[in-house]
């Protein structure tokens, strides 16, 4: 975060442990709204497979990343 995007702060983990798992109900969207906050939102990418991708980006590039992503077949979604 702090290479791309200069961001020097690290998301707390609020009501969460270091032991949540990523599906847990209001994982991702608290560390989406983290993001948004800094003009920045988390995105998930559908690869048709049994895994977890996002992506990072600004929000105003949502479309431009969607776009690119769906040229190599997959899907996205925001949070």
């Amino acid at each position: 975060m702090q290479n791309n995007f200069a961001l020097n702060e690290s998301a707390s983990l609020g009501s969460f442990t270091e032991e949540s798992q990523i599906f847990e109900d209001g994982v991702l969207e608290y560390f989406d709204r983290f993001l948004r906050a800094r003009t920045l939102q988390l995105t998930c990418i559908d690869t048709g497979g049994d895994d977890y991708l996002f992506v990072v980006h600004k929000i105003e590039n949502f479309q431009a990343v969607k776009k690119q992503i769906k040229s190599i077949g997959w899907d996205v979604s925001e949070i």
